[in-house]
């Protein structure tokens, strides 16, 4: 426990002008979209506190609309905005980012929002930025094999031995792999995993693009204003959680999209159709 951030956070509670935005899931892409709505928030109240309460209190350090993040949280306030998005048949078409931008104005509509508005954002220091664009050839392709299975099961899952194809079908790119330092390794990339997020932020910021799953590091990509080639199957629409500046690999089977936000997903049971048919080479 951290009490340095617990007394700062009680001095917070104890200003009635502070408002608090908290996280609604742990996941790292959930969290991220939080700067979307701290930049809505920071827009309409410019002049009050915005604490966000997050697991990931890197994210938002020198955020320019974000007066304190941290992970400790006072179970004896109700005083937080908690914005949530539902993933469903019925709302594939409507972006996340919107969802939560519209939680937090009271449920009204936010219909022709600029894309760009849509995408989160992690803030370098001059000296982080410096340090980022010596620590990879800017030709680099970041790639990771694997997502967070936890809550989608496998149905977003390509499989490490289609990306390891990939690698092998573009002989003299430079491939850097970034994830869970227990991620299974790719053969012949540049490991870098097991780093923090700011770090693989880094890494993919001085990237010329990332390659990988629907999932968090796609919208930490984003973050960076990285373009990215994005496997999506047919477990989540683009729609959904997509950005401009990223290609969509998609397919639509009949039983697309399957993934939702309000249930814990059991493994495919049609054999990852809408995955197995996107394939590494022609």
């Amino acid at each position: 426990m951290n009490i340095v951030d617990h007394v700062k956070l009680l001095g917070y509670l104890c200003r009635p002008e502070t408002i608090f935005l908290r996280r609604s899931s742990r996941a790292l892409g959930d969290n991220l979209l939080l700067t979307v709505v701290a930049r809505d928030v920071r827009r309409r109240f410019p002049d009050r506190p915005l604490v966000v309460e997050t697991p990931f209190p890197e994210i938002f350090l020198h955020n320019p609309h974000v007066t304190f993040a941290t992970a400790a949280h006072w179970k004896t306030t109700r005083r937080h905005l908690k914005p949530k998005y539902f993933l469903s048949a019925d709302s594939y078409e409507t972006h996340i980012a919107d969802q939560l931008l519209a939680q937090i104005r009271g449920g009204k509509g936010v219909s022709g929002v600029d894309p760009a508005l849509r995408r989160p954002r992690i803030h370098f220091s001059a000296a982080e930025a410096e340090c980022w664009a010596t620590f990879e050839p800017e030709e680099a392709v970041v790639i990771c094999p694997v997502g967070k299975q936890s809550h989608s099961a496998d149905r977003k899952e390509w499989g490490v031995e289609r990306f390891q194809e990939v690698v092998r079908g573009m002989p003299g790119v430079r491939f850097v792999q970034i994830g869970g330092r227990l991620d299974p390794l790719l053969k012949g990339v540049v490991d870098r995993r097991g780093l923090s997020i700011r770090e693989s932020a880094g890494v993919l910021s001085a990237g010329r693009l990332f390659t990988g799953l629907e999932g968090g590091l796609m919208h930490l990509a984003a973050a960076v204003g990285r373009p990215a080639v994005i496997v999506y199957g047919g477990a989540v629409h683009p729609g959904s959680t997509g950005y401009p500046e990223h290609v969509a690999l998609a397919r639509r089977p009949e039983c697309s999209p399957c993934v939702t936000s309000h249930e814990r997903m059991a493994p495919c049971p049609n054999a990852l159709q809408c995955l197995t048919s996107i394939q590494p080479v022609d």
